[in-house]
């Protein structure tokens, strides 16, 4: 549940007792939402498949079209990838952080504007982006993959801006995720 102090504090996790995926309901989405939701399939690339990260950057125009074929390679993919991560680790006490790739600042992104102004796969795509200049700064990421990056999130469309969003507006938002991510 999301609240003005922040995206799901509260809330109870289990795990499913089945996932259905129909393809055919992408074809529903207004154009922005199919977009918002592609932020974290490409999440799914850099934090855990190589080759869905390459097959994005090569078919992402075919993606936007919602080709069915590029659909069928990319969604059981996705799926399998949470699912392998999740099973490892139900609680998030380690390797199911590499979810939250560009949530942290997402989030209180989201939290700052309101929940009015990004979609919730926007808001991570700038998070994301924010998560691959810091990596790349303090040298734990290459520039030509920290571009690589950034481009792919790029190249699924334009972004709401961030004009409007103070930068110590996120600020007790991200106090918030450290807490919560220190159990305090």
């Amino acid at each position: 549940m999301n609240l003005p102090e922040g995206k799901n504090l509260i809330g109870a996790f289990y795990p499913p007792k089945a996932v259905i995926a129909d393809p055919n309901t992408l074809r529903t989405l207004p154009h922005r939402e199919f977009r918002s939701g592609l932020y974290e399939v490409i999440k799914y690339g850099v934090i855990a498949d190589a080759r869905l990260f390459h097959f994005l950057e090569g078919r992402m125009t075919a993606v936007l079209r919602r080709d069915p074929a590029a659909l069928a390679w990319i969604i059981p993919r996705c799926i399998a990838i949470k699912a392998r991560v999740v099973s490892k680790d139900e609680r998030e006490g380690g390797l199911r952080q590499i979810l939250n790739f560009g949530h942290t600042l997402g989030h209180g992104v989201e939290a700052a504007t309101r929940y009015r102004l990004f979609l919730h796969g926007e808001a991570i795509a700038w998070g994301m982006i924010a998560a691959t200049l810091i990596a790349m700064a303090t040298g734990c990421l290459g520039e030509r993959d920290a571009g690589r990056i950034i481009r792919l999130v790029a190249s699924v469309g334009p972004l709401p801006s961030l004009e409007e969003c103070a930068p110590l507006s996120f600020a007790p938002f991200l106090q918030a995720t450290r807490k919560h991510a220190e159990g305090a």
